[in-house]
């Protein structure tokens, strides 16, 4: 019904200073899909109560888009999810998304669809977070049920506007050639504002790497097109095959 997403209109829920997500969106996604963003906004002076507000705020952000036609939304925000326990998470959403009338995918919940699919034996994570974030994090993530590995941490540039949002592709490409050798069968990249997909690209080895953001466009394009998780449809998402031209006709590496 819409010129620009004859398949389907997704709404965007990320953070006010995120200049990631949509840059990333914008080639994951196909052209037949479109999508709307709403700003998470906050003047809390630290990262951790912006996090907590931005989950608080959901409800009244998805006003922002009226009465769209919207087949789904994404909380694309990754930080935030940690300061939930993995079932108020799923419960939270559930109840919006019930009185809304369409789902809500956070990116934690999206990555979670993916390693149940891949069901990988040792991971390993890279995480761009501060020090508080960060242990946050990794309380969420070590109670999944898979093993963490190895963890990396990158390095962040405290003088730039955002500590994550500015972490540049060769470090990230770097991280992850450490952890080739560690022995993992997954590589996951937390946050939705680190840039991502080069490294993904890059990635030459037998490693899965996947990121937030490739999760919640795989989820989204499954739920438009009415399929279920499975280790084929994601394969297609992380060895580029969806996207991959996509890429290189906007972004020169």
């Amino acid at each position: 019904m819409l010129e620009y997403a004859p398949k389907g209109l997704v709404g965007v829920l990320t953070p006010q200073a995120n200049t990631t997500v949509e840059a990333e969106f914008s080639i994951l996604k196909p052209p037949s899909i479109g999508l709307i963003t709403s700003r998470l906004t906050s003047k809390k002076p630290t990262i951790n109560s912006r996090l907590i507000e931005y989950i608080n705020q959901i409800d009244n952000n998805l006003e922002e888009f009226a009465n769209a036609p919207l087949k789904t939304v994404l909380f694309a925000c990754t930080g935030a999810s940690y300061f939930f326990e993995s079932t108020e998470e799923k419960e939270y959403l559930k109840k919006i998304s019930s009185r809304r009338g369409y789902p809500i995918i956070s990116a934690t919940t999206a990555i979670c669809d993916a390693l149940n699919v891949i069901k990988p034996k040792k991971i390993g994570i890279i995480s761009p977070y501060n020090d508080k974030l960060h242990n946050k994090a990794m309380s969420y993530w070590k109670k999944i049920p898979y093993n963490i590995k190895v963890i990396k941490r990158l390095k962040q540039k405290k003088n730039n506007f955002h500590p994550i949002y500015t972490i540049q592709t060769s470090t990230t490409k770097n991280c992850l050639y450490e952890i080739e050798s560690e022995n993992c069968d997954l590589i996951l990249f937390l946050g939705t504002g680190l840039p991502t997909l080069p490294s993904i690209l890059d990635n030459k080895s037998n490693l899965i790497v996947i990121s937030a953001n490739l999760c919640l466009i795989w989820r989204t394009c499954l739920i438009i097109e009415k399929q279920k998780p499975s280790q084929k449809n994601l394969k297609e998402w992380y060895t580029g095959i969806k996207w991959r031209k996509r890429f290189f006709s906007l972004v020169s590496m």
